[in-house]
């Protein structure tokens, strides 16, 4: 710069100081343009990430639904089987034994008892999902029980008093027992650390006090055992009667829907075992809520099995409740009878009446032990008392 003049200089200086404000200006320019560039990329991203988000959801809920038709239809597909284990092919392997309909399955279910004492067991053929739901809900029913409580299986429910729970959160409630568990057992450990001296020294044996708080304890576990059973012998009600020198016990039961069905059937067999007697008839009536139209759940099978290990067989079958295109056999008849009354009929009949939300349930029996003969000197003669005829047809309005 030594070499030019002083206007010269002052020249090449505005030269630059004009080329770096240009510079600067198209600089921003393009800053200002990158950052709308970026602003449009980042609603664009976020657009295209708010439709994925929403594209996984219906995902889920697709995957969810199909999920649910495949347990469907695999439950469906193993309504009609059996699992066979302890036979001799079946040593190695369990037998699955699939039947043409619903009712041969049960039907096989009914006389499982007879295998007792063969080393041959039969069992419901459940997929692994469910054999571990089941598992989950049997477990959780026995800790129930242990406790006193009223507990039973309900579908794929566990009912504890007037709560129900699913597997999914019996399974959260045994994690968070367990977290709470490993905190106070280190909470305890430590505690026993620093005090282990002072507790050793005050050691002494169980006293009247404790003792005595420990039976009070076992007494307040085992009352609502006590009103269980109490409960229990209130619900079945037999009676006695002799007609046409025959003897006939009658059992009249009722089970609410708000109790156990299957501390219901325990009481049941347990009455049945410490009451056999030697009448010609026992006949068991009863609004018992139990389905046995279509048995599903394993009170309902245990109902079933129980009757039929005592003799018992039922004699109504049909539907005995409608409600919101769901039917259900719940008011039975049962009938067991000795094997020298050979010639003894029984006529069951439904009526559907609209009175109660349950049809009546009624069944005739005819009792003779010997057959009638025939006599050519008996002669029928029919007689109608027309004038009660009348004032009935007068009296009732006909359409």
């Amino acid at each position: 710069m030594s070499d030019f003049s002083e206007p010269q200089k002052e020249f090449i200086k505005g030269v630059f100081i004009d080329l770096n404000n240009t510079i600067n200006e198209k600089a921003e320019e393009i800053r200002n343009e990158l950052k709308d560039q970026i602003g449009q990329i980042k609603e664009d991203i976020g657009e295209t990430i708010g439709q994925l988000k929403q594209k996984i959801k219906d995902l889920q809920i697709q995957n969810e639904t199909l999920q649910e038709n495949i347990i469907y239809l695999e439950r469906k597909s193993r309504k009609n089987n059996l699992i066979i284990f302890g036979t001799k092919n079946a040593r190695e392997c369990p037998i699955v034994v699939e039947f043409i309909s619903f009712q041969k399955k049960l039907l096989v279910l009914k006389n499982a008892h007879k295998l007792k004492g063969k080393n041959i067991f039969i069992a419901r053929d459940q997929s692994k999902k469910d054999r571990e739901e089941s598992k989950i809900l049997i477990n959780h029913q026995k800790k129930a029980r242990a406790k006193g409580q009223t507990a039973y299986i309900k579908g794929r429910k566990l009912i504890v008093g007037e709560e129900e729970y699913t597997t999914k959160q019996l399974v959260e409630e045994d994690d968070r027992y367990e977290d709470v568990t490993s905190d106070s057992e280190e909470e305890e450990k430590e505690n026993t650390e620093e005090k282990s001296a002072s507790t050793i020294s005050k050691k002494r044996p169980l006293g009247d006090t404790d003792t005595q708080k420990k039976e009070e304890g076992d007494r307040k576990r085992t009352k609502p055992e006590q009103r269980q059973l109490r409960n229990k012998s209130n619900r079945v009600k037999p009676r006695s009667t002799n007609f046409c020198d025959n003897n006939i016990s009658v059992i009249a039961a009722y089970r609410s829907p708000a109790t156990c069905p299957n501390e219901f059937v325990n009481c049941l067999d347990q009455y049945l075992q410490n009451n056999k007697n030697s009448d010609n008839y026992s006949i068991l009536i009863g609004d018992i809520n139990i389905d046995i139209y279509q048995p599903t759940e394993d009170a309902s099978h245990n109902y079933l099995n129980v009757l039929d290990a005592h003799g018992y067989k039922s004699h109504i079958n049909g539907i005995t409740r409608e409600l919101n295109n769901s039917y259900s056999c719940l008011d039975h008849i049962f009938i067991k009878s000795q094997k020298n009354c050979v010639n003894d009929m029984t006529i069951p009949c439904i009526i559907q009446s609209k009175i109660t939300d349950h049809y009546i349930v009624t069944s005739q029996i005819i009792l003779h032990e010997e057959k009638i003969k025939k006599s050519k000197n008996i002669q029928q003669i029919k007689y109608i008392n027309y004038k009660k005829v009348k004032k009935r047809v007068i009296n009732n309005k006909l359409e």
